[in-house]
């Protein structure tokens, strides 16, 4: 009889097995784990994406404000497009805040699937604003205006509309759209 202690080829080989088997059992209940996790986040973010800009819009037109400056429109709107004044406390370089008015636009930019807001001083409304990306990743995107009329996608009156809609998909990082829709009610 052999005093040596050890395992045997066809137990080691049997060990192998039995732990590869089991290690597959358990990749095969997490990584759909992984995959619901990670698409759940994506969802996630998403939201908090859209939620972000219905933020700001909301903010933005919480402060609308109707210049009397005689027959030029001060809202002016097209499907991927908006642009209106609002007052709100402005800073300029160094300067305290001081109230103001200001010119806000925001933009759909279809070839890069995006969305962009800008803002200018009243005083200097004239010149095109800097833009700034809100939210990427944006396979359609669209602003329509409620009017005496119905719904519109163009705006160029000297009212405002009674209620602005943004309709849009949102793509995810697996190529699937989200479809999203908020109304705002300016409070003129």
């Amino acid at each position: 009889m052999d005093s040596r202690k050890g395992f045997t080829l066809v137990e080691i080989v049997l060990a192998i097995a039995l732990m590869a088997i089991v290690l597959t059992a358990i990749a095969g209940i997490c990584l759909p784990l992984k995959r619901s996790i990670d698409v759940a986040k994506e969802r996630q973010q998403t939201q908090e994406s859209i939620e972000l800009v219905w933020h700001k819009m909301a903010q933005d037109l919480s402060f609308a404000w109707e210049p009397q400056v005689g027959d030029a429109p001060f809202f002016i709107g097209e499907a991927n497009r908006m642009e209106f004044f609002c007052l709100d406390s402005i800073r300029f370089a160094g300067e305290p805040f001081i109230p103001g008015t200001r010119k806000v636009v925001y933009q759909y930019q279809k070839e890069e699937a995006l969305l962009e807001w800008g803002e200018t001083p009243l005083a200097q409304s004239k010149k095109e604003s800097p833009f700034f990306t809100l939210t990427e990743s944006l396979a359609d995107f669209q602003f329509r205006y409620l009017g005496k009329s119905g719904w519109q996608i163009e705006w160029n009156d000297l009212n405002w509309p009674q209620a602005i809609q943004v309709t849009g998909v949102y793509l995810s990082g697996q190529g699937k759209g989200v479809s999203f829709e908020h109304t705002f009610y300016p409070q003129i």
